[in-house]
């Protein structure tokens, strides 16, 4: 899948060009947060993106779930999927679904129009 692929330090350019400085959302964060610094790292970047992570924040908003795994929390928020997963875009999109899910949730719950992406950060301490 990857002999043709353009190099690393390539990707990882185009990469931090396509994020800019805009906010960051990943289920189970602190790997994505760790693989992008040290990716940039080594193409003399660096990343002051503000990161939140699906997993963390669906402890606190989904407490009843089986469990925290993207899958599961996909499932259990009944949001439809072709059944792909461990595929990065589809990992992107499910994520990007369920983020929007505990949004949705949170602002059914407790009335409100909007919520801050701090304050999903908080729910997690991240």
């Amino acid at each position: 899948m990857v002999a043709a692929a353009p190099s690393c330090e390539t990707v990882m350019r185009k990469f931090a060009k396509f994020i800019g400085d805009r906010l960051l959302v990943a289920h189970n964060a602190s790997f994505d947060k760790n693989f992008l610094d040290s990716e940039f790292e080594r193409i003399s970047k660096s990343r002051s993106n503000n990161m939140a992570c699906s997993m963390l924040a669906s402890r606190r908003i989904y407490p009843n779930a089986p469990t925290h795994k993207l899958g599961t929390l996909v499932g259990y928020c009944d949001i439809g999927t072709d059944g792909i997963f461990h595929r990065a875009l589809a990992d992107a999109q499910m994520t990007g679904h369920l983020w929007i899910s505990m949004i949705d949730h949170i602002k059914k719950t407790f009335d409100i129009r909007q919520v801050p992406f701090g304050a999903m950060q908080k729910l997690h301490f991240f």
